[in-house]
C-alpha cells in the first residue's frame, strides 16, 4: 500500500490490462465505493484503463456500466454501495480501488469466495487515519 501519488491506481490498470493482453483475463469486476468514483479514477482517470489502454482500443459503454476490450473482453463496474451486484457474474479477476470500511470489504471478499473466483489482488487504500 502506499499514499496519495503512489501508483496504486496505476499498478491496478495495469494489472488489469496485462489480463487481457496475456488472455488469462476476459471478465473483470471493477470495485469502488461508488460508480461515480469508479468512472472517475478507474476507467476514464490519468491512470484509468481508457488512458492505459488506448492503444488496446479499449472503449467505455457508459449505458452498460462496463469497458470493452476489441477481442471480447469485458470490465463491469461495480459500487461498493450495492455489494450483492456482484453475485451472480462470474469473474476472472477483481479490482477495488478506494473502498473504505470494513463492511465494504469483507462483503466483497466473502462474495467471491463463493467458489467463483479466488481474489488474486484486492487493493484496498486508506484515505486517512484510523
Amino acid at each position: 500500500m502506499g499514499g496519495r501519488g503512489a501508483g496504486k491506481t496505476r499498478a491496478g490498470a495495469e494489472w488489469i490490462l496485462d489480463g487481457m493482453r496475456r488472455g488469462s483475463m476476459r471478465r473483470v469486476a471493477l470495485v469502488g465505493a461508488t460508480y461515480a468514483d469508479v468512472r472517475e479514477v478507474m476507467v476514464e482517470g490519468e491512470s484509468g484503463l481508457l488512458t492505459l489502454g488506448r492503444d488496446d482500443g479499449v472503449i467505455f459503454e457508459s449505458s452498460k456500466w462496463q469497458v470493452c476490450w476489441p477481442d471480447g473482453g469485458l470490465a463491469q463496474m461495480f459500487s461498493a454501495e450495492e455489494p450483492d451486484g456482484l453475485r451472480g457474474p462470474q469473474f476472472d479477476g477483481a479490482w477495488a480501488d478506494g473502498v473504505e470500511g470494513v463492511d465494504y470489504v469483507l462483503t466483497f471478499i466473502a462474495t467471491f469466495s463463493d467458489g467463483q473466483i479466488e481474489p488474486v489482488e484486492v487493493e484496498i487504500p486508506v484515505r486517512r487515519y484510523i
